[in-house]
């Protein structure tokens, strides 16, 4: 997982920074980016979220992405050591990827 497209050139060559965020062997990651969950209807309404929960995750957590509701769009959830978490927020800090609210706080 990096900030930039092939295109774009590595992390360090154009932000700066590393292309390093986490991974390894004990790292669960689970991509569901092309299933379709919004064909689903429930009283003839497609749901406006998604929201999937993986048991059974690696030692080191995981992470799993699936589509959001705008087709070009996709929700990526982790699960992290704190330890990692926070090298994570930093990385996405320095692409200015950061859009959320974790807990009411802009990560």
């Amino acid at each position: 997982m990096t900030c930039s497209t092939r295109s774009h050139g590595s992390l360090a060559e154009v932000y700066g920074v590393s292309d390093f965020i986490v991974y390894g062997a004990k790292l669960t990651f689970v991509d569901l980016s092309g299933v379709d969950f919004y064909e689903a209807k429930m009283r003839d309404t497609s749901p406006e979220s998604v929201y999937c929960n993986v048991q059974g995750i690696g030692d080191n957590g995981a992470v799993v992405v699936v589509p959001a509701l705008e087709e070009e769009e996709r929700v990526v959830t982790m699960t992290l050591p704190d330890e990692e978490m926070e090298k994570v927020k930093w990385e996405l800090k320095n692409c200015e990827l950061v859009t959320a609210l974790v807990n009411g706080e802009l990560i």
